[in-house]
């Protein structure tokens, strides 16, 4: 949503007015433009740089709600990543204006200083200045006012990656950043891809045949949930806890092997199974009653892995602290690990 000066409404005037303080900015000129975007946790934008020629060089964007990781790289390449906390203000001048794209990875969390920080609902409020004249900004193979060539742009920034033979490196997470950076991805790292995730997919028919009894406390434990109970089985295998108390339990069940997944739909078509990885669930918050997670976390190769296994653990389920809806009483998530 875009706004122009004349309908800015009344309560940002006095963030404007600590805005046109800032160095460059007081000097430019009042904004008199107003993008509005709606972030969801998952969310993200692609790499671009803002045109040159509608505004002025110096823009501001406010988020509100949540941080989020803005992500940063060159026409040669260098690459920075940002975080933005929450009611922070990030201003867009010179060469990071000009010839550096700026993008936010479509995640739901982000590693900051070590941490693990959950995106929420963002809102950011980018400020601007609508330009009356030509841009005559030093980066002219990104200005649309001075011939602006896609194909030049891709050739320089082509030109360092073949001549410095960048490889990336398999982030490590369980090692602590410094203050400010932030880590690209959150993602399993080679032993779980060749020792987890491989060999499962390979031994899948071998594995179904060895875990095809249920264990009897699991079991009763089932057997003793009330009825209109969700149950979630993540790392379900071959779902050979499916079908227990299916009288009052619906159940949802994920495994990170395509194999596993297969064989639980071939015991029966109605399993209601699906492939995930455990580190990033594709389920909303708070939206099962009750997790089955057996010989799981342990897979994970280092702490902050299985921390934030945890974590999605303890985010998908809804933990009751008064009575629910169905009258029940919970004061801890019931889980079996």
């Amino acid at each position: 949503m875009c706004i122009r000066d004349r309908d800015l409404p009344d309560f940002l005037q006095a963030i404007l007015q600590r805005i046109h303080t800032l160095p460059g900015i007081k000097e430019q000129g009042p904004f008199d433009q107003l993008t509005v975007n709606d972030y969801y946790p998952g969310d993200g934008i692609p790499p671009h740089f803002d045109t040159h020629s509608p505004f002025e060089e110096f823009f501001v964007s406010l988020s509100i709600g949540s941080g989020v990781v803005m992500s940063f790289r060159s026409y040669q390449n260098e690459q920075k990543h940002l975080y933005l906390p929450r009611r922070s203000l990030v201003v867009f001048a010179g060469e990071a204006r000009y010839a550096w794209q700026h993008s936010i990875s479509q995640r739901k969390l982000d590693k900051v200083d070590g941490q693990l920080a959950f995106r929420r609902r963002r809102i950011s409020l980018t400020f601007r200045r609508i330009k009356k004249d030509p841009c005559k900004c030093p980066f002219p193979f990104y200005c649309d006012s001075q011939g602006y060539d896609p194909v030049l742009t891709k050739q320089l920034s082509d030109k360092p990656a073949k001549e410095k033979k960048i490889k990336e490196e398999e982030v490590k997470l369980d090692e602590f950043v410094g203050e400010g950076q932030v880590e690209d991805e959150l993602k399993p790292g080679e032993l779980e891809k060749k020792y987890v995730y491989e060999i499962y997919d390979k031994i899948a028919p071998h594995f179904s045949h060895t875990r095809y009894k249920p264990w009897p406390k699991v079991e009763g434990f089932i057997n003793s949930l009330e009825k209109g109970t969700v149950l979630a089985d993540l790392g379900c295998g071959n779902g050979k806890y499916f079908g227990i108390n299916s009288e009052n339990v619906y159940a949802i069940g994920s495994d990170r092997s395509i194999g596993l997944i297969e064989l639980a739909k071939e015991k029966d078509s109605n399993n209601q199974v699906f492939a995930a990885d455990s580190l990033r669930l594709p389920m909303r918050d708070e939206c099962v009653d009750v997790i089955l997670s057996i010989a799981v976390v342990h897979h994970f190769s280092t702490r902050a892995l299985r921390i934030q296994a945890l974590r999605e653990l303890n985010r998908i389920c809804l933990l009751y602290t008064s009575p629910s809806p169905r009258d029940r009483q919970k004061s801890r998530m019931p889980s079996s690990a």
